[in-house]
């Protein structure tokens, strides 16, 4: 009987670490960046939001500081009558008011939320 003598050729070994070895590990990250840049955009959203809404508080607070200004000077010069005007003019309405002692006029108005204070003298 014929023998064939033992296959002393070696066979090509397999790579054990590379990219397509494992894709189990591959599939764990896949879709990770997504979920970073969703976040990302979330927060900025969040944040531009949050800005806005403060200046437009600040916007709102610095109007009716403004109407307050002018229906205490229009309430110096003309009393009552002028300030509850100028002040229904500006969209906004009379709080409280008084004349002080040495003539001046000094009022608390609401304009939305806002409350401003002002107070003006003739002189």
């Amino acid at each position: 009987m014929l023998q064939t003598p033992p296959m002393t050729a070696r066979m090509p070994s397999r790579r054990t670490t590379g990219p397509t070895d494992r894709p189990a590990d591959r599939g764990e990250q896949r879709g990770s960046a997504t979920l970073l840049v969703l976040a990302v955009v979330v927060l900025a959203v969040t944040l531009v939001a949050a800005a806005a809404r403060l200046g437009a508080a600040v916007v709102a607070q610095q109007r009716a500081q403004v109407a307050a200004d002018v229906a205490a000077l229009a309430g110096a010069a003309h009393g009552e009558p002028g300030a509850a005007l100028v002040a229904t003019r500006n969209d906004s309405r009379i709080v409280r008011s008084g004349v002080g002692a040495d003539g001046s006029f000094a009022l608390t108005l609401r304009r939305g939320s806002a409350v401003a204070t002002a107070a003006a003298a003739m002189g």
